[in-house]
């Protein structure tokens, strides 16, 4: 018997209360589960419950022990932990130019703090270069979707592993006080007057998909990829509009702007990452990963698209 495997079982049970229900958490059977508790309670010499036809009580010696064991439990998985990371020089993260990747690395680094996390913040070719040449454990890209079989077999043929993390619209950022545009409601594109388009930036000799085509001919489109400035054009015209690929709530707060999905363009972006291919990434390095693309889903739910 895992002894340890066999406490997280107690450990279940006591939260449930139920056998048959902290069978069903657990994905044992429940004769199973039963069988363990009594092997464990048979090592300890004494009983973690008591029985009865009301159901299981824990008893007094069990309540002292498995509270105990549970802050043990958590102490190993956190001394573990160090210790994997203690074998790591550095976590080194190359993403693309995005507030909305750059605020989660940085939110990581807040949450992990034992571990040493280093970012870069490049363009396509150069976060490309750095997985590549194993400078960085992986890449944080966003593509055109309509382009993604063309970029996967330029990935692959720097030996890098492709994987998406989801795909969304554009987006019309926009002042809250503008009048032609609304939270909720349907984008009126014709309202158009002034605007910045924000694309991606590589050097594939793959045409980005034109936005502008979208667009009204009287609009007057402003900047590109100035993305230091796009917050001063907003402030500058209240009624412009900047169409970007990017959104991020923290940014949006900060400076009342509202983020509206163009649903009905026939253009949409793919957020992904790319590492190395046949290359085993540490644990702390999967995990990091996980948690950046589990915000980023968080971030652009209900944005989705098939």
């Amino acid at each position: 018997m895992d002894k340890f495997q066999a406490i997280r079982c107690a450990l279940t049970i006591r939260k449930y209360g139920k056998i048959s229900k902290a069978a069903d958490v657990l994905f044992m059977a429940q004769p199973n589960l039963s069988r363990t508790l009594a092997a464990l309670e048979e090592e300890l010499g004494f009983a973690l419950f008591s029985r009865s036809k009301k159901g299981l009580t824990i008893t007094s010696q069990g309540e002292r022990y498995l509270t105990q064991a549970e802050g043990l439990l958590e102490e190993l998985a956190n001394l573990e932990k160090a210790c994997r990371c203690e074998q790591l020089s550095h976590v080194t993260i190359a993403t693309i130019e995005s507030s909305l990747y750059i605020n989660h690395i940085l939110d990581a680094m807040q949450q992990y703090p034992e571990l040493p996390i280093e970012f870069t913040e490049n363009d396509l070719d150069e976060v490309i270069e750095l997985v590549e040449s194993e400078k960085a454990e992986f890449g944080l890209i966003i593509i055109p979707y309509s382009q993604q079989k063309n970029y996967e077999k330029y990935f692959s043929g720097h030996g890098l592993a492709y994987f998406p993390i989801c795909r969304t619209p554009y987006f019309l950022l926009t002042n809250r006080q503008n009048p032609y545009f609304r939270e909720g409601e349907k984008p009126d594109l014709n309202k158009l007057k002034h605007c910045i388009l924000s694309s991606t930036q590589h050097s594939m000799r793959l045409k980005d998909e034109s936005l502008g085509t979208y667009l009204p001919k009287e609009c007057r489109i402003l900047e590109r990829n100035v993305r230091s400035s796009n917050m001063d054009f907003l402030d500058t015209f209240p009624n412009g509009v900047m169409i970007t690929f990017q959104t991020h709530q923290r940014v949006l707060r900060r400076n009342d702007l509202i983020s509206i999905p163009l649903r009905q363009l026939p253009l949409s972006m793919e957020y992904a990452y790319v590492c190395k291919k046949r290359k085993k990434l540490e644990k702390p390095v999967k995990m990091i990963l996980g948690v950046l693309c589990e915000e980023v889903k968080n971030e652009l739910e209900g944005n989705f698209l098939e």
